[in-house]
């Protein structure tokens, strides 16, 4: 059984990739990880991450597939992330800036200390069969959401005592796929339309707990669903 773990926000890319490697694979034990890192929306974004794993462990039901309820880690008091500017976390300083510096490289070690240590509580001594994959929503938008990011952490990942590969479904090659090749691709799929539609992906949720409609993921989000409804009725023409 192939054994995966996804590194799991409650957004679009990560419940669409996650739910790609799914369907491709016939056999496997998947287990979505969340961390909350003491970002603005992490209340919601968790929220969203265990309602998108129900989802899909609903589709998966009766298949022989498994797949884990969601593992929460919080972070937050600790200051792991105390030394970054970015606006999307509670403790900001104001300085409008998006970006959380390294945060998947510290994310995908921090999974990668995980699953050794499943594997630990296991007792698996043995040789592992096979490699234990991160499955990843990268979409070569950032320098830590490129193809190549994926390839150096693959080439040290993949030697002992990790055996551990990184997972980017949404990324043909070197290539991120359009919002038009994802809507193409899951046009016709009502799972991932519920996915995408019960997605949280908000930097700077409103006051009422909306999402703000405004922020990079916000408009990602909606282009992708204007693009799924605008494929699906041209094909019901």
């Amino acid at each position: 059984m192939k054994r995966f773990y996804s590194l799991f926000s409650g957004g679009v890319d990560s419940a669409l990739a996650t739910y790609s490697v799914l369907i491709h694979s016939n056999r496997c034990h998947m287990t979505p990880v969340f961390f909350n890192y003491g970002q603005r929306s992490a209340s919601h974004e968790q929220a969203h991450a265990i309602s998108q794993t129900k989802i899909l462990q609903t589709l998966t039901s009766g298949t022989s597939s498994i797949i884990d309820d969601c593992r929460i880690y919080n972070l937050v008091p600790s200051d792991l992330f105390a030394w970054s500017d970015s606006d999307i976390l509670v403790a900001a300083r104001g300085r409008q800036n998006l970006d959380v510096q390294n945060r998947n490289m510290i994310f995908i070690s921090m999974l990668t200390s995980i699953i050794l240590s499943d594997r630990k509580k296991l007792g698996d001594r043995a040789p592992i069969r096979g490699q234990t994959g991160i499955i990843v929503g990268f979409k070569n938008e950032h320098y830590d959401t490129r193809f190549q990011f994926a390839l150096l952490f693959n080439r040290l990942l993949n030697t002992k005592p990790f055996f551990v590969s990184v997972v980017t479904p949404l990324i043909s090659s070197h290539q991120r796929r359009s919002f038009h090749s994802l809507a193409k691709r899951f046009v016709n799929d009502t799972a991932s339309r519920q996915l995408v539609d019960n997605a949280w992906s908000c930097y700077f949720p409103t006051t009422e707990g909306r999402q703000c409609g405004k922020c990079p993921p916000c408009k990602a989000r909606n282009h992708l669903r204007k693009e799924i409804r605008k494929r699906a009725e041209y094909k019901s023409r």
